[in-house]
């Protein structure tokens, strides 16, 4: 999906990177062979026995967690549940993405904001005279 995405969408510079769980780090290997994706090793630095991102976000296993420009969650998207060779569910998954990556920055809706109300003062002035 990234090269999707990269293929698709290279303004939006979307980046998917893997998070996996606190003690389950022998899985490690059997996860990223022959993967391409930046993979993050989740730990227990406060010694609860949970993850400590992972109980952040509140995820459960196979979880998708996308987040916006601001990382801010924005959606989650299990993959348990939502099988990816299902053509649907990749193009929702897919479309998350690129919705999440699509929303104007603070500063470009600022001035979106501004432009409409110059816009809208422009017309009511010309209805008045």
């Amino acid at each position: 999906m990234q090269n999707d995405l990269d293929t698709g969408h290279p303004q939006l510079n979307i980046h998917i990177l893997g998070v996996n769980g606190a003690g389950l780090e022998s899985g490690n290997a059997f996860i990223t062979s022959g993967r391409d994706i930046p993979w993050l090793q989740d730990h227990d630095v406060n010694g609860d026995g949970l993850s400590d991102v992972w109980r952040s976000w509140n995820v459960t296993y196979r979880d998708v967690v996308i987040l916006d420009a601001e990382n801010a969650r924005v959606g989650t998207f299990n993959l348990t549940t939502h099988d990816l060779g299902v053509p649907a569910n990749y193009n929702t998954l897919r479309q998350m993405f690129v919705d999440a990556a699509s929303v104007p920055e603070p500063t470009s809706l600022v001035l979106l904001v501004l432009g409409a109300a110059g816009l809208l003062t422009r017309t009511r002035g010309r209805r008045k005279t």
